[in-house]
């Protein structure tokens, strides 16, 4: 045998090692010719790679099985090889074998040594690959679900921009409707599974060139072709979810969306997120609306949003936010008999109508804020009237569904009203209807703790959602309001809406509750209303929203009568 080459054998090994960095995979055909001129000069006919997963499977030769290189011109040699064996810290096994020429003449020691080398250079390249792959995944894939993330999505707006191709595409931003009560029907651990089925699904709408990205919780970004963008709409906005086979059982799942249309010269990857998040922020306020896309009057009416938010606490500090009284009217003797504190803002000079700022605050715990300043001040009202002799009437005084989960909550009222030594029969505490079993739990917390403490409770806007009899079979309301769409409503459903109306009066003070309509603004209402024994009224037929120093004459008008 010829003396072997050590000089070429040093440039043969550094040029392999130079070309491994540069194959993606073990298995990849780019391995064959990269390590080709070493697998020659050590006179190797054949590499293999097996993979394993545990010992039973390796004895039971149960996994796969790869050729990473071939010399056609030989005759591998079943008997004469090279092999080593590796054990993976997730109790994989891998197995490289190299194998002899059947008509070559034996390795000799030298190089047994050095193909097993090559050997175990293969193999910490591959452990290296396996690694980098898994920590790829890890970096761009959600952690709970088998989709990417938040870090993908702006890394492939990044490479479309590079190209030149973000142009074409379309970007949204979608938060799942009511996701809370699907995990309480049906379990968090099904629910999960729910909404990976309905990602994946929107997946399928977009590939190959879009992506779907999970941003935490029951928020996702997608990024797709625009002329995709029916599709997807018509996807995201509701689409039944299989969650059990056997029985066949399905959810329907939907989606607050906002859109971005990205212009043709592009748009960089965090202006992308940006707006995409503005516009599902503006979709989840006005739940009308199918879908909301991205412009520059939303982004105006954002900006104007994050104002009024950083003026809040100045607000506060300033009094600038003022109650104004709806009086509300026994119209079995048109007597006033109480009335709703409704916040009016005064803010440089001018009063801000509720809908400019309100559901701004109900996104966040300033609503809570501010409900505790209105009922401060109402309590602050009350206590005048009382000292100045007047005949003081109940006050109403709305509370946000986000008090629910504050367990200091009763306590806060409590400890509000007792400060201006109010009594608790003339504070009466509104409430909106719920929409999960969680917070009907908290919710029936709250109203009986208000009963105990001898506050008045009532229902606001029952009937604007969809309520269960539940809320008024199961809790000691004192009052149920029912919503002006009882009075509002098409033409063409008239008939079955005021059946309903009637029944719904009958049923509630049937249940020893008091009902009032809101809404109340023409003269026909009135008459309805009286036809169905409903005598407690509010609405502009008798008053607007009164400022304090107006409804403070409605008292002195109510007392002299009382008196007289």
């Amino acid at each position: 045998m010829k003396e072997f080459d050590s000089i070429r054998y040093g440039l043969v090994l550094d040029d392999f090692l130079m070309k491994l960095e540069q194959i993606p995979t073990y298995d990849s055909d780019e391995v064959q010719d990269v390590v080709e001129p070493l697998c020659q000069l050590l006179r190797v006919s054949k590499i293999t790679v097996e993979l394993y997963h545990g010992e039973e499977n390796q004895r039971s030769a149960v996994g796969s099985n790869n050729t990473a290189y071939y010399d056609f011109e030989m005759t591998p040699d079943p008997v004469r090889k090279v092999q080593i064996r590796e054990v993976t810290g997730g109790n994989s096994i891998i197995v490289y074998t190299a194998f002899q020429d059947k008509e070559d003449e034996d390795w000799d020691r030298t190089e047994l040594r050095r193909i097993e080398v090559m050997l175990k250079m293969l193999f910490v390249f591959n452990g290296r690959r396996r690694i980098m792959s898994i920590v790829e995944h890890m970096t761009f894939h959600d952690k709970y679900l088998d989709v990417y993330n938040a870090t993908y999505f702006m890394r492939r707006v990044g490479e479309l921009q590079s190209n030149d191709e973000l142009g074409r595409y379309s970007a949204g931003f979608f938060n799942l409707k009511n996701f809370g009560s699907i995990n309480q029907a049906i379990g968090r651990d099904v629910a999960t599974e729910v909404m990976e089925k309905y990602a994946k699904g929107l997946e399928k709408i977009v590939a190959p060139d879009g992506c779907v990205c999970r941003n935490g919780g029951d928020k996702f970004a997608v990024l797709f072709l625009k002329d995709k963008f029916t599709e997807v709409q018509y996807y995201l906005s509701g689409h039944e979810i299989m969650y059990d086979k056997a029985s066949k059982r399905r959810v329907r799942v939907s989606a607050y969306v906002g859109y971005y249309l990205i212009p043709e010269q592009g748009a960089d990857p965090k202006a992308v997120m940006n707006n995409i998040a503005v516009a599902a922020d503006v979709a989840k306020m006005e739940k009308d609306s199918p879908y909301i896309i991205f412009d520059d009057a939303l982004m105006e009416r954002h900006k104007e949003s994050r104002i009024l938010e950083s003026v809040f606490p100045d607000a506060i500090r300033q009094e600038e936010f003022l109650v104004y009284y709806q009086p509300k009217v026994d119209m079995k003797n048109y007597h006033l008999a109480g009335a709703e504190a409704l916040c009016r803002w005064m803010h440089e000079g001018s009063l801000l109508a509720p809908i400019k700022y309100i559901p701004i605050f109900e996104k966040s715990n300033l609503i809570c804020e501010l409900d505790l300043y209105m009922l401060e001040h109402v309590c602050r009202d009350i206590r005048r009237w009382l000292d100045e002799g007047k005949e003081v009437v109940k006050i109403s005084v709305n509370m946000s569904r986000r008090h629910l989960g504050n367990s200091d909550f009763l306590s806060q009222i409590i400890t509000i009203v007792d400060r201006y030594h109010v009594p608790h029969g003339l504070i009466e505490i509104e409430l909106t209807e719920t929409t999960t079993d969680a917070d009907f739990a908290m919710l029936r917390d709250v109203v009986y703790g208000l009963k105990d403490a001898g506050f008045r409770t009532a229902v606001d806007d029952f009937g604007i959602g969809y309520s269960s009899m539940n809320l008024i079979r199961d809790l000691p309301w004192n009052v149920i309001k029912l919503d002006k769409s009882f009075l509002w409503n098409e033409n063409s459903m008239m008939k079955r809406n005021r059946s309903m109306l009637k029944h719904v009066i009958s049923m509630v003070q049937e249940m020893g509750m008091e009902c009032i309509v809101e809404g109340v603004e023409t003269v026909e209402h009135v008459k309805l209303l009286k036809t169905y024994n409903c005598f407690m009224a509010q609405g502009y037929y008798f008053d607007r929203p009164l400022p304090r120093a107006e409804f403070e004459q409605r008292i002195e008008d109510y007392t002299r009568m009382v008196r007289s």
